[in-house]
């Protein structure tokens, strides 16, 4: 799935348009929305921070550093979106390296 593909996906399953990911409100569900998308086009389709960055309409790959560092928190405070990012990139939450990374988090 090409990153632009994973986007249109995402926004679907988060019941928004593609323009409101990639546009620059700041509400608090959008703004998580945004930030899981970008870390889960990021992990799956291996793109740098400045290309993710331009993909969102960003002019600084700095934004995109910042929202993915943020992802985790908003996965925990979102699971319905973290589970929506799931479903749209094709993983399986309870896979053996999500139960994995999910347990090492909450031992930390």
């Amino acid at each position: 799935m090409t990153p632009v593909q994973l986007l249109c996906t995402l926004a679907n399953e988060f019941g928004v348009g593609v323009q409101d990911l990639r546009g620059l409100d700041r509400t608090q569900p959008l703004s998580a929305m945004r930030a899981i998308a970008m870390a889960t086009i990021r992990q799956h389709c291996g793109l740098s921070y400045p290309k993710l960055a331009k993909l969102f309409g960003r002019l600084d790959h700095t934004t995109a550093m910042s929202a993915v560092r943020r992802s985790e928190a908003y996965r925990v405070e979102y699971p319905y979106l973290a589970s929506a990012a799931f479903k749209a990139a094709g993983v399986n939450p309870w896979s053996h390296e999500i139960m994995n990374e999910s347990l090492e988090m909450c031992a930390s």
